[in-house]
């Protein structure tokens, strides 16, 4: 039975992209890891890894019947975690509306059986990866806020010069 890596996800658009360019280069000359294509930006809220097309159904059908509402996100910190070797750009705070999606999600995901990373939610956006954490603090960002209407499931394609994603789906938040 074949299968594709899947997660569900929060994903930008193009002026968010664009803004979020800016501090991705500022960030590069800092760390000169390798950078992630824009089009992969996104904030992940759960990776559901390798999935059949049946539990594809399911997870489809679980965010279909998720109500969540529309919130604004504030890109407002940096960092680099150094043991996975990524720079990334995140939120300081968690809003509400999204706290609620991804428990909402969580609780339905792991109610049909899927196992799924226990941490809890650090809303963030991999810029780069194979990098050397410095130990001096890295160049803070312009805060930016994001206001976010929708959630996705995509897909992941490994290729011999990292993973590409692609948007299966959407759903809309109110």
């Amino acid at each position: 039975m074949s299968s594709e890596r899947l997660f569900l996800a929060l994903w930008p658009d193009e002026n968010v992209r664009r803004q979020v360019a800016d501090y991705a280069r500022q960030l590069h000359r800092t760390l000169k890891g390798r950078r992630l294509p824009p089009q992969n930006w996104h904030v992940t809220l759960h990776y559901l890894g390798p999935t059949v097309a049946k539990k594809r159904q399911l997870v489809e059908r679980i965010a279909t019947n998720t109500t969540a509402s529309r919130f604004s996100l504030l890109l407002d910190q940096a960092g680099c975690w150094p043991r996975p070797r990524v720079a990334w750009l995140g939120s300081s705070q968690t809003p509400a509306p999204l706290g609620r999606l991804f428990e909402q999600l969580r609780n339905a995901l792991q109610a049909q059986g899927f196992t799924l990373d226990s941490r809890p939610l650090r809303p963030h956006m991999t810029l780069m990866r194979k990098v050397h954490c410095p130990r001096k603090e890295l160049p803070r960002p312009k805060p930016l806020t994001w206001q976010v209407d929708r959630f996705v499931l995509a897909r992941s394609h490994t290729l011999p010069g990292g993973a590409e994603y692609e948007v299966l789906r959407e759903w809309m938040l109110q």
